[in-house]
């Protein structure tokens, strides 16, 4: 009798395995002609595995994106302010709705992209990490993540390269669907003294604070109304100074901040802020 059901119930496993195993195996469910949905816009923001598409009518939504996906070109490249096509379906998740996208077509290329395909930019060491080098190109004002690739070769030998720095970065790019990386297998030191980086400084105001870690005395993200009218969302972290060190960053007051252009892997710009006084 014991035998009989030990011998039941794993006969019922075996069956609810293979159910499961079968399930997985038989892909997403097919999406009907009437549950595609198709809209036009550019990038907003992208991601390893998904994208924020900004439509005409300036609302912004967010598609899941994955192998399974229909890319047109096959060789497809989209990237910040690109213009693109997108079928899709929409699920909901508790009282959220979830976008994925059926297929993707690149309709037109920002024609205000930076180029850095030359491989080959001169610039000045802002920081030097274990996985890359943060390296301040004055020429387009953007500071860029050049990530170490192995056997990186440095020029002069027993050179370590360090934060003012003036060098030239031999690089090769690692495009993904949304994302790029610059990857440096060869840094060359220009000049021997330490350069001095540029950035730019500016009086405004804080109208708003989006992220604020009560640890910290700076917000990590803030909106800050720049001299010409525009609001920019600033970002702050490890290397934000604040002077003097007990100022209490708030929103609804007026600051002096200085930052840096940085060029995140999507071509988007981030706004960093190094200082922040009164």
């Amino acid at each position: 009798m014991k035998h009989t059901f030990r011998y039941s119930l794993f006969l019922i496993l075996v069956l609810g395995l293979s159910q499961l195993i079968l399930f997985a195996c038989a892909g997403p469910q097919e999406i009907t002609e009437s549950e595609r949905k198709y809209i036009e816009g550019v990038v907003e923001q992208g991601g390893v595995r998904s994208v924020k598409i900004k439509d005409d009518n300036g609302n912004i939504l967010r598609f899941a994106a994955g192998n399974d996906v229909e890319y047109e070109p096959s060789e497809f490249h989209a990237y910040y302010g690109d213009r693109v096509a997108v079928t899709y379906y929409t699920v909901l998740k508790g009282d959220k709705e979830s976008h994925t996208a059926l297929k993707l077509v690149l309709l037109k290329t920002d024609t205000n992209r930076i180029d850095l395909r030359s491989g080959s930019a001169e610039g000045i060491i802002r920081a030097s990490g274990v996985r890359r080098y943060l390296v301040q190109l004055p020429q387009h004002e953007l500071t860029v993540a050049f990530y170490k690739k192995s056997g990186i070769k440095k020029s002069p030998s027993g050179w370590l390269p360090k934060t003012g720095n003036k060098v030239r970065v031999l690089f090769t790019e690692e495009p993904g669907r949304f994302v790029t990386k610059f990857k440096c297998y060869q840094m060359e030191r220009l000049a021997e003294d330490p350069v001095t980086i540029q950035e730019k400084s500016e009086n405004g105001l804080i109208t708003e604070v989006f992220v604020h870690r009560s640890v910290k005395k700076a917000p990590d993200r803030f909106a800050f109304r720049l001299q010409n009218g525009d609001t920019v969302t600033m970002f702050a972290g490890g290397e934000t100074n604040v002077v003097p060190t007990d100022l209490k960053v708030e929103s609804g007051r007026s600051y002096k901040i200085t930052y840096y252009r940085f060029l995140l892997g999507d071509q988007s710009i981030r706004y960093v802020a190094s200082r922040i006084e009164m």
